[in-house]
């Protein structure tokens, strides 16, 4: 389990985050042996909801989203603090203004000199979004993670599924080493493209800033 301390020091990294398209945090602390951080309740919905009620969304919106997310995915890479779960279920959707959510358990890089929250037992990322080295656990993890996960919400916003699906990490990973295919009729074969290049850049460039894949 991550020591309070530790976490309540790691999760105070999203308190400097200010930006339009980032969540932000309201408060943190520790109380009767439980830590906890206080974010604002957003109205709307996720836009994991949205992909489950409409399957894929128009073309122009999920560039419009996808350009938001990378404006402040770069943000926070230039302050050296990366997400690890970038993920349809973390992207709050508030009147058409996306909103990347859970910040908190977020690494300072700088701070942690690459070290990984998993070495203390806490498990981060999403198989369909986690990138080749999330997946096999290498010991830095840069901001090259959120834009291959970023890659792949934008792929599903277009396709209607994750560029690779398997139950596990591994399954996942194994079924990355060949190009994700699209199916006929279900996105502009250039979008796709673009969507899955977002994770060929990121594979490639470990330490590549979101802003990079704009």
């Amino acid at each position: 389990m991550v020591g309070a301390e530790r976490f309540l020091a790691e999760i105070k990294t999203t308190a400097n985050l200010q930006h339009p398209h980032i969540l932000p945090l309201f408060d943190s602390g520790e109380a009767d042996s439980f830590v906890f951080y206080v974010m604002p309740f957003v109205e709307g919905e996720s836009l994991r909801e949205r992909l489950d009620r409409e399957h894929q969304l128009p073309v122009d919106e999920a560039v419009k989203i996808t350009t938001d997310l990378t404006e402040a995915l770069d943000y926070a890479h230039r302050h050296d603090v990366i997400h690890r779960d970038i993920k349809p279920a973390n992207i709050l959707m508030h009147e058409g203004r996306p909103l990347i959510a859970d910040f908190g358990i977020a690494l300072a890089v700088g701070a942690a000199g690459g070290g990984r929250m998993t070495e203390t037992g806490l498990s981060l990322g999403t198989p369909f979004y986690m990138s080749p080295e999330q997946a096999t656990g290498e010991q830095f993890v840069g901001p090259a993670t959120d834009t291959y996960a970023l890659g792949a919400v934008l792929y599903e916003m277009l396709t209607g599924d994750p560029p690779y699906m398997g139950s596990t990490a591994q399954a996942v990973l194994a079924r990355s080493s060949k190009p994700a295919a699209v199916a006929k009729g279900t996105a502009p074969s250039r979008y796709a493209a673009i969507a899955a290049g977002s994770d060929a850049r990121a594979l490639d460039t470990p330490t590549m800033y979101a802003g990079g894949a704009a």
